[in-house]
């Protein structure tokens, strides 16, 4: 099981209602160097199918072109998922095959909770913003890999936090359909369902990793 571990002072905080889960963690953003660090293993690099998903309500803190990390596994080897502005817009960016795989599609609204996702089936890699697909990009191939740490709030080539809060993050070595994200947006996963590789409900207890 991919353990986490408290890098530096993360706090977490009871939602207020505001998401449909209990505690969160709350990012302090820049220019605290906070993360959730989770040690190397093979399991979080999924190189068939890909989905990260996540709860956030975050922000950065510029107009101009400025990347903030949601979750990455080193974006030059491997995967990140993060946060950018583009055209002025806050944009959900990914990276699934190492530097120069990034794409950006999807508007994540500042600090209101936003359910985002990003897939990979094998063709087509797809971002969702609330269970709504926002973007496609039609690529081939297997993923990349690292043996770098997995960061929650940062990337080990991208330490930059938004500011704000982050939840319910989960990993997948397979492509969840659209009714798939759809229907779990607002439950707790039961058990271990099939391809999950990693859940961290971020409620600061036993159940923050499962796999």
């Amino acid at each position: 099981t991919p353990a986490l571990l408290l890098a530096t002072a993360f706090s977490f905080v009871a939602s207020a209602g505001a998401q449909p889960f209990g505690a969160f963690v709350s990012v302090p953003g820049e220019p605290t160097q906070s993360y959730l660090s989770i040690p190397h293993d093979a399991s979080l690099n999924p190189t068939g199918e890909f989905t990260f998903e996540a709860w956030v309500a975050i922000r950065n803190n510029s107009a101009a072109e400025d990347c903030r990390s949601i979750a990455g596994k080193n974006y030059m080897q491997a995967w990140w998922i993060g946060l950018c502005t583009v055209g002025g817009k806050p944009t959900l960016r990914s990276y699934i095959k190492g530097g120069g795989s990034a794409r950006s599609g999807g508007v994540i609204p500042a600090n209101e909770w936003t359910h985002i996702a990003v897939t990979y089936d094998g063709s087509t890699r797809r971002h969702y913003i609330n269970g709504e697909q926002v973007y496609a990009y039609t690529e081939s191939g297997p993923l990349t890999t690292s043996t770098s740490e997995m960061r929650i709030g940062g990337d080990v080539s991208w330490q930059h936090t938004p500011t704000g809060a982050i939840d319910e993050v989960r990993l997948w070595s397979v492509a969840r359909s659209q009714s798939d994200l759809r229907f779990w947006i607002n439950k707790t996963l039961p058990g271990t369902p099939p391809g999950l590789v990693a859940y961290w409900k971020l409620d600061a207890n036993a159940n923050d990793a499962a796999g």
